[in-house]
């Protein structure tokens, strides 16, 4: 069995920390109380190399879940995932994103409808409608003095 992490907070929700192996790891401040264990992960080689941003965005996307949660979003808890992109491993000082987070939400597929392409123009205006009967209604609604004067 792998290894875990553990996302830990105080009691104001306003600060955090990973454990992993027994020791803290690192934290949103240094001399804050951590009292309350919120999430835990299993750990992939790779989290170590900026364990900063892997905290960063823990949180960001432990409270993004808590949030549609409370929504009533009726998404299993697991649908942030932590994901390790593999070519992103050697350190990098400026931009850092090594480890990505992706969102699955668990919907049903849409049923793609097939739309007829609106070829009609309004003599007047040219608006287009895909239907004879749009058209006139359009033509009579918007232009029925035009339309007087041409009959």
């Amino acid at each position: 069995m792998k290894e875990l992490m553990q996302l830990w907070t105080d009691d104001t929700i306003s600060e955090f920390a990973i454990i992993y192996s027994s020791r803290l790891v690192i934290r949103t401040k240094e001399s804050v109380q951590f009292t309350k264990m919120i999430d835990e992960s299993p750990y992939i080689e790779g989290y170590e190399l900026n364990w900063g941003h892997t905290l960063s965005q823990w949180v960001v996307f432990y409270l993004a879940n808590k949030y549609a949660k409370l929504l009533g979003s009726n998404h299993g808890k697991d649908e942030f995932r932590l994901e390790l992109d593999p070519k992103y491993l050697e350190i990098d000082t400026e931009v850092d994103n090594r480890l990505s987070w992706s969102y699955q939400p668990k919907l049903k597929p849409k049923i793609k409808t097939i739309r007829q392409k609106a070829v009609l123009k309004c003599h007047f205006c040219n608006l287009k409608y895909c239907l004879e009967e749009e058209r006139k209604d359009h033509e009579e609604f918007w232009h029925g003095e035009k339309l007087k004067s041409v009959k």
